[in-house]
Formats: structure tokens, sequence, C-alpha cells
């Protein structure tokens, strides 16, 4: 569907006359009937008057056919794979100090070890 038919569609939908949307828009009544018969594209100008007089009306979706809430989404989407993303770093810098501390205690377990023969041999 192209922005042509989202207009159209958001004029019957708001049960308006071909002659009541003209007026709205400032276009003829001719003209408006033959973009409800898909003869003629709205000019962008009638477009752009369309998404004035139809403030409630989501422009980004009469243009592209994408709703806000696909918008949304997106940006949650985004954010979900930005706080994924600082999630593994922060995993990835707690696993290199997790082998460092283990690095340090076996280090500290062979100077045990060492003491330990130490004194065992000053013993005999």
């Amino acid at each position: 569907m192209d922005y042509n038919k989202r207009i159209i569609d958001v004029v019957e939908e708001k049960n308006m006359t071909a002659s009541a949307f003209a007026d709205k828009i400032d276009a003829t009544r001719q003209a408006v009937y033959n973009w409800k018969k898909g003869t003629h594209n709205i000019p962008i100008k009638y477009v752009i008057e369309f998404l004035k007089q139809f403030e409630d009306v989501d422009a980004r979706w009469v243009l592209t056919g994408l709703r806000k809430e696909n918008a949304v989404e997106d940006e949650a989407h985004t954010k979900l794979l930005e706080e994924h993303e600082q999630l593994i770093a922060e995993v990835a810098e707690l696993k290199k100090q997790m082998f460092e501390y283990m690095k340090q205690l076996l280090q500290g377990k062979d100077e045990l070890l060492v003491a330990k023969d130490e004194i065992l041999r000053l013993k005999s």
C-alpha cells in the first residue's frame, strides 16, 4: 500500500466526503476523485497539507507504512542490544579479574608448598 492509499483510507475512516476532504486541504474535488480512483498520485503539497490538517495521523505511517510503535520497538531493541553488549563487556572484565585472582591464589599456594617443604626439611 502506498501513501496515496493510506491517505484515502484515513479520509474514508473519518467518513469524509471527497468534497469535504478537498475543501479541508484546498484541492479541487476532481483531483480528490482522481486520487480515490487511483488514476493520479497525490502531489506532495497536498500530502503536506493533509498532514497539517490531520495532526492525529502518524506522518511516518502515511509516508512509509511504518507505525510509531515500530520506531519505539526499534529503539527498545537497540537499547537492549547496547545493554547486552555492555553486559558482555562486564562479564569479560570479571573473567579477567577472576583469572588474575586465581593466578595469585595458585602462586600463594605454591609459596605455601615451598614453605612447607622448607619447614619439613628443617625438622629433619
